[in-house]
């Protein structure tokens, strides 16, 4: 994102937790893992605007001896320090990146909008809520506006996480369960959310507002991963295995998320943010898609 801002005629601070060259030969400026008593003075000195993308999104090792504390620890302690240190530094706009995740894991028949209930259902997902409310309460009592973006998965060739698994095993053409599913997914690829990023640090209209944002089309994740095999250039296996049968599997595994993620639809509608702001996804799902398998091949 650093790079597009810059490309945009922007000055952009970007920091991380362990130094990097970006594209651009610039260097990115490291801090470590985030946490309440990180110190942002210096970073913040003459910032206007403060997109916050960090956050712990997974647990492992002794973390996941309590799982709660440690997502709150960086997802909400670590926020508030952030927010009330760029108040205190008179940042004008603080953008957070949420997750759709914080109006359910699934959406069934229906599309998540911004009016949706909060139906957080996870460690993850409930310290985001947390963090969102905290943003919200404390930018409220100060000058500082406040945007709130909240994806459902992003996706790229280096995308990590279940997407990254989801890439390999496409890559490695195993045989999977997913022929014939009528499920609806909404996704967001990684240049939608840059671009959707970018618009909310500048558009005078995103103050104070929460969006739900996606690539404005639904799959099936029998299209989405012939897609991305057809990006790597290879002809997917598929085979059908009865619905009931996958979810009791999945249920003796201790994997019914997985399920869900795989097997349930979640559709978001992201009207507002076009009709609002004016924003239209710069890339489609499929060219997206068929993006991430290509290059994740080429990797």
């Amino acid at each position: 994102m650093q790079v597009c801002l810059r490309d945009a005629g922007h000055e952009c601070v970007a920091v991380t937790r362990q130094s990097t060259i970006l594209p651009n030969g610039r260097e990115t400026l490291a801090l470590g893992n985030i946490s309440a008593q990180t110190d942002w003075q210096e970073v913040l000195d003459g910032v206007e605007c403060v997109v916050h993308l960090a956050g712990q999104a997974h647990v492992a090792g002794k973390a996941a001896l309590n799982v709660q504390a440690t997502f709150n620890a960086v997802n909400v302690e670590a926020t508030i320090n952030l927010v009330e240190q760029a108040i205190n530094q008179r940042v004008k706009r603080f953008v957070y990146v949420s997750s759709i995740g914080v109006h359910g894991a699934t959406s069934n028949d229906t599309f998540i909008t911004e009016a949706s209930p909060f139906i957080p259902y996870s460690p993850y997902t409930h310290s985001k809520y947390d963090a969102e409310k905290a943003l919200q309460r404390l930018a409220a009592h100060s000058q500082m506006e406040w945007v709130i973006v909240r994806p459902p998965l992003i996706y790229a060739a280096d995308a990590p996480g279940n997407f990254r698994q989801l890439l390999g095993i496409v890559e490695k053409g195993y045989p999977l369960p997913f022929a014939g599913l009528s499920n609806r997914r909404s996704m967001v690829a990684l240049e939608n959310v840059v671009d959707f990023l970018m618009c909310c640090c500048t558009h005078d209209k995103a103050s104070n507002q929460a969006f739900v944002i996606s690539d404005g089309q639904e799959l099936s994740t029998t299209e989405i991963v012939t897609t991305l095999a057809s990006g790597m250039g290879k002809r997917q296996c598929l085979f059908w295995i009865p619905d009931l049968l996958i979810k009791m599997g999945a249920a003796l595994l201790g994997r019914q998320h997985t399920y869900t993620q795989l097997f349930g639809s979640l559709q978001v509608d992201s009207g507002k943010a076009r009709l609002l702001l004016g924003w239209r996804p710069v890339i489609s799902t499929h060219d997206g898609l068929v993006k991430a398998g290509r290059e994740f091949l080429g990797k």
